[in-house]
């Protein structure tokens, strides 16, 4: 057989395949749709075979998308701004504010029509992403693994047994994110992937200082209150002291509860990897993908996240600019930003 293959592509017209070379970067370059302008769509026809083709063969779930992208527009994007969506925009279908959004001249409507997609496309992986049944099932198992370890006496709470006892400040399992909460999470996303949140479920405990933090996550994996097997190592996080000071602590003290190391300077700063938190917000955060089994009998992971913090920067929290509203305020600052960045409506 010939291995020189002298076949040359044949095509009918220039336009045959025509298409935006940023609309390439979304597919071979590592762009994200949410980054890009260039819809590329010529008609209410080929507006129709792009929804198909993306699942969306009804046009009442169109609809649905469109109507949550509305609503989180101008309820979260826009609250507290001078920023006002346009009449017009709000009265367009989907594939109509496809073809729009498609316009070759630039304009406000064009531009506004890119952002409510944009959000509808994150209103349809917060929506239909979601495993409701392994949610459930995941959350009865934390709450199994967990509660019996859970002591409340006349001097204060503990998480242990009979073998060995931690006092913590406070606990939590905080259940199902808000729907529009995933919506800001998802658009801050590089990728804009559901796939990429993990604290659907979370846990969080407070403990007097580091060494008990330490501690605490040796007897939750003594007990196989968390399975280490299954956490997600990229996703672990820990910004509330370095290894060598961690274990250095372990080593020098016989009493370290009364020895910490709370407020000691590290020798070099921990990397931050969400840029919305604040710098005085330390914990540790472990990510585990919890296997279920659904009440249909099906097996599945969903994931939940550990965090522990020291009572110190727990009690910042509610004194300092460290707030959760804070934390959400700047996430949502920041979905504006990369919405918006390069068109002139803002």
């Amino acid at each position: 057989m010939d291995k020189t293959d002298t076949r040359i592509p044949v095509i009918s017209d220039p336009e045959e395949l025509n298409m935006p070379w940023r609309t390439l970067q979304t597919i071979i370059a590592g762009k994200s749709l949410i980054d890009t302008f260039e819809l590329n769509i010529h008609d209410i026809d080929d507006a129709h075979k792009f929804l198909s083709a993306y699942g969306l063969q009804n046009s009442d779930d169109a609809e649905a998308l469109r109507s949550n992208a509305l609503e989180y527009i101008e309820t979260v994007l826009l609250e507290n701004t001078r920023l006002r969506l346009p009449e017009k925009a709000t009265r367009l279908s989907v594939p109509e504010l496809m073809v729009e959004a498609s316009a070759a001249s630039r304009s406000g409507l064009s531009e506004w029509c890119c952002v409510i997609l944009k959000v509808c496309h994150a209103v349809a992986h917060a929506q239909w992403s979601r495993d409701e049944d392994a949610y459930n099932a995941a959350l009865i198992k934390i709450n199994t693994r967990l509660k019996p370890f859970i002591i409340e006496s006349q001097d204060g709470t503990w998480i242990g047994d009979e073998g060995c006892r931690i006092p913590i400040v406070e606990y939590s399992i905080k259940t199902q994110k808000k729907f529009f909460r995933v919506v800001t999470k998802l658009l801050l996303k590089e990728g804009n992937l559901s796939a990429r949140i993990f604290d659907h479920i979370g846990i969080r405990i407070v403990t007097n200082d580091i060494f008990s933090a330490i501690l605490l996550i040796k007897f939750l994996r003594s007990r196989h209150i968390f399975m280490y097997a299954n956490v997600l190592p990229q996703e672990s996080k820990n910004s509330i002291a370095e290894f060598h000071q961690i274990e250095a602590l372990f080593a020098e003290f016989s009493d370290p509860i009364q020895h910490a190391i709370m407020g000691k300077s590290s020798s070099r700063k921990p990397a931050r990897n969400n840029p919305f938190s604040s710098k005085t917000f330390k914990m540790i955060k472990i990510v585990e993908r919890i296997l279920v089994t659904t009440q249909s009998g099906r097996n599945a992971f969903f994931p939940c996240e550990f965090q522990l913090l020291t009572k110190q920067t727990f009690e910042s929290l509610s004194k300092n600019w460290v707030s959760h509203s804070d934390y959400e305020k700047r996430q949502v600052k920041g979905v504006r930003n990369r919405l918006f960045k390069g068109t002139q409506l803002v």
